[in-house]
């Protein structure tokens, strides 16, 4: 950025007292408020009193209810809510406690945290090529993928 166009933006109202002398920042820019004392009380003693598993048991039963299935597991995660249904697939699928020696197939557009549970449980995620028509795994590669398996 030449000197001229960076000195056009320093002036710019919105950054009145950021920049001094033209050189970096000199003050912080918040970009959230901070929580006030009394909130920060509160919330220190509603984790502390236990009653937040009151609260996630309330919300699992009533989650159970409206979905019409006997249980609800919240998790403090998708990654976590990933790997919960990966420990029930290998149950389910293999009667195993973990995935060890097993390959897992997932989509090559899949994020980390999707693939990270299959490692965690001892599993191999083997990832299969998308199709150019709805980014889902192309069923031939995946064909492909069992013949091999």
């Amino acid at each position: 950025m030449q000197e001229e166009q960076a000195q056009k933006i320093r002036s710019q109202p919105r950054f009145n007292g950021i920049f001094e002398n033209g050189e970096g920042f000199n003050r912080r820019i918040k970009l959230t408020s901070p929580y006030n004392a009394d909130a920060r009380r509160y919330l220190k003693r509603f984790l502390d009193s236990g009653a937040v598993k009151d609260e996630v048991s309330r919300l699992e039963s009533k989650l159970a209810s409206y979905a019409g299935v006997p249980y609800v597991v919240a998790t403090g995660s998708g990654t976590a809510a990933m790997h919960i249904a990966l420990k029930l697939a290998a149950r389910k699928a293999y009667g195993a406690e973990s995935l060890t020696g097993k390959r897992v197939f997932c989509s090559d557009l899949c994020p980390i945290e999707q693939a990270m549970p299959i490692l965690y449980e001892g599993g191999s995620p083997t990832f299969i090529d998308v199709n150019d028509m709805d980014f889902n795994m192309d069923p031939e590669v995946l064909e492909k993928a069992f013949e091999l398996s």
